[in-house]
């Protein structure tokens, strides 16, 4: 048989497509491409149009084998389109979507699936331009696959169009939903319960890191027990980073789209939706998918009210209201700071200060106070920086904001502006770490200890370290009072605030994640530590190191009553299943404790959004489809 046979291409071509995908990785993405499109309908265009393109992208195999056969009987028109199928395929596996092909875990997969595309094209080529062949050609062939992918399309959109809940893939029937032992909590942490700050709204609840010092730890409440715990879930295209609770009882899930931000409030019970209103635009732009500018961090107030800086310069805050129609979410203010930032640039974060005042940082470096009585804002940009996370509020006042470049220390001067109290430099080491959405720090400033402390990560080589700063005003000889490497060697970085509870430091490691690499049952590098500050202030080691579990990228917490590490974890399974759990580790020693499954497939990725425990013990966690719960 020669190199032009037709047997031959058929054969090398029918080869290529197991290389490419697995029946496995078709069914998933065929429901969930489908799914994303229904769910996009009348809601987000931009959702619906990414489903398209996930569709798109799992029909070219079932084309190419549907093309086999008449390319086998040696059709030359089959031949030649199959050559095409083969192109794009290789050209959709040279990219991100190579994560979803068995030899993406193999050393040189790539370069394998790459060159196995090129000989079964060149075969196909040579079997096009056979003297003598002829035929009919692939209509047979693809008319019954594009009827079979129609149907499935038409019922994936039906299904995710009528309903409120985020489509999972099939393969959750192959993951246990449950593992671990009869030991679900650990020791209780001695942890100081958190001093409410009158700026925000009572409680644990008031935004993405717990309260004012952005602790990320729970003293008052214990979660319920995840073997019974029923899962449900709220679709709503875009990452809901932030989830409220307001005292009345009310969810408020803030879900960022790539070109709006919508609130939703929930029933926390069912989530079941009781209001919704879209908050703000945003432009679509290259970095959407790690851009948190314009509605990422959104608080309560003391008030009680909604508070969001928005990408177009404003401060806009909402009411939530029980009214004879049920829950209206309601505009009250809006207030235009754009004059205070620099040209277009965005505002990441804003806080509401125990005086009254509204704190706000910009993606281009910029801290600015808005005094809402009078209107006026004042700022200062540190230029050349970026600030692309939250900060955390003194609890004597002012704010503690990290840069690209510093951690600094801020106060309101007399004028209404911010004035440095002091700075510290840090590492931000030599490049973009993969998992990180900047070259900085990617932690919040956590405040330890009743405001004694402040502690951020740095982004150095080999290493990233945990950094922990006395954070007393005037002149503190060695400020920098613990510094500790974390994590492997040129594996090591983080994008989520630490979790302070009493002397403890809880970090995570994010390094190698990003929102298509981890598809395919691919999963981020492992780590969590535990880091404890010296009783007299003067050092800090390191408690535990679990080298093991994988936290692609969410915004941990502590139960401090269970003694309890609250993460959400994804394993590594070469079956190509993404799967994503609900974690919780021992806080004394970082074992793992249990697991029970949030969701599966790309839709249960929470993207940076956080976990969060309800006053009930209920857990929460934003996802890029919307919200899951184990209530």
């Amino acid at each position: 048989m020669s190199l032009s046979s037709p047997r031959l291409a058929a054969t090398l071509l029918v080869a290529f497509v197991p290389l490419a995908t697995t029946p496995l990785v078709i069914i998933d993405q065929l429901w969930l491409g489908s799914s994303m499109f229904g769910a996009g309908l009348g809601s987000d265009r931009l959702f619906a149009g990414l489903g398209v393109a996930v569709f798109i992208g799992i029909v070219v195999p079932i084309l190419a084998l549907a093309v086999a056969p008449a390319v086998w009987r040696g059709a030359r028109r089959s031949a030649a389109v199959a050559v095409g199928l083969v192109a794009v395929m290789a050209l959709l596996s040279a990219g991100p979507l190579h994560d979803l092909s068995p030899t993406s875990w193999l050393p040189g997969g790539r370069l394998v699936l790459l060159a196995w595309a090129l000989l079964a094209a060149s075969s196909l080529l040579l079997a096009a331009r056979r003297p003598g062949i002829g035929g009919r050609g692939p209509a047979r062939g693809v008319g019954l696959a594009g009827a079979a992918l129609a149907a499935v399309f038409v019922a994936g959109t039906v299904a995710a169009a009528s309903s409120d809940r985020i489509p999972m893939s099939p393969s959750s029937l192959l993951v246990a939903e449950f593992r671990g032992g009869d030991r679900l909590t650990a020791a209780p942490l001695e942890a100081e319960p958190v001093t409410g700050h009158a700026g925000l709204a009572p409680g644990q609840g008031s935004n993405i890191h717990n309260d004012a010092a952005m602790s990320d730890t729970y003293t008052d409440r214990e979660v319920i027990d995840p073997r019974t715990a029923e899962s449900r879930s709220f679709l709503a295209p875009g990452d809901c980073a932030s989830i409220l609770f307001d005292e009345r009882g009310h969810l408020i899930a803030v879900c960022v789209g790539g070109t709006k931000i919508v609130a939703h409030v929930l029933d926390p019970a069912t989530l079941e939706p009781l209001a919704e209103l879209e908050l703000g635009q945003r432009t679509l732009g290259a970095d959407f998918l790690t851009n948190f500018a314009g509605g990422g961090y959104a608080v309560l107030d003391g008030k009680g009210r909604l508070v969001l800086g928005t990408a177009e310069g404003t401060i806009e805050r909402f009411a939530i209201e029980d009214g004879e129609d049920g829950v209206g979410i309601v505009p009250l203010e809006s207030f235009d700071v754009s004059a205070a930032l620099g040209d277009g640039e965005p505002i990441t974060s804003t806080l509401p200060d125990a005086g009254g005042a509204l704190w706000f940082v910009g993606a281009d470096g910029t801290v600015g106070v808005l005094d809402p009585k009078s209107g006026k804002a004042r700022s200062t940009n540190f230029e050349g920086t970026d600030i692309e996370n939250s900060f955390a509020l003194a609890p004597r006042g002012g704010a503690f904001v990290v840069t690209s470049a510093q951690l600094l220390r801020l106060r309101i001067d007399r004028r209404g502006g911010p004035a440095v109290v002091w700075s510290q430099s840090y590492d931000r080491g030599e490049r973009l770490k993969p998992g990180q959405t900047s070259r900085a720090s990617g932690t919040t400033p956590t405040v330890m200890l009743g405001g004694r402390y402040v502690a951020i990560a740095d982004n150095a080589e080999p290493r990233m370290n945990v950094l922990v700063y006395d954070a007393r005003a005037g002149r503190v000889a060695g400020r920098l009072v613990c510094e500790i490497p974390v994590f492997g060697p040129g594996e090591s970085a983080t994008e989520n605030s630490l979790i302070a509870a009493g002397p403890a430091l809880f970090v995570e490691n994010n390094y190698g994640y990003k929102l298509f690499n981890v598809l395919g049952g691919h999963s981020a590098g492992p780590g969590a530590a535990r880091v404890d500050l010296d009783p007299d202030g003067g050092g800090c080691t390191q408690a535990w190191l679990n080298d093991e579990v994988r936290i692609p990228s969410v915004v941990s917490k502590v139960s401090a009553a269970d003694g309890t590490m609250l993460t959400y974890t994804k394993p590594e399974l070469p079956s190509g299943i993404d799967a994503f759990y609900f974690t919780a580790l021992d806080a004394g020693t970082g074992e793992v404790l249990w697991e029970r499954l949030g969701g599966t497939g790309s839709l249960a990725n929470n993207h940076y959004a956080a976990l969060y425990v309800g006053p009930d013990g209920s857990l929460y966690v934003g996802t890029v489809g919307g919200v899951i719960a184990l209530t």
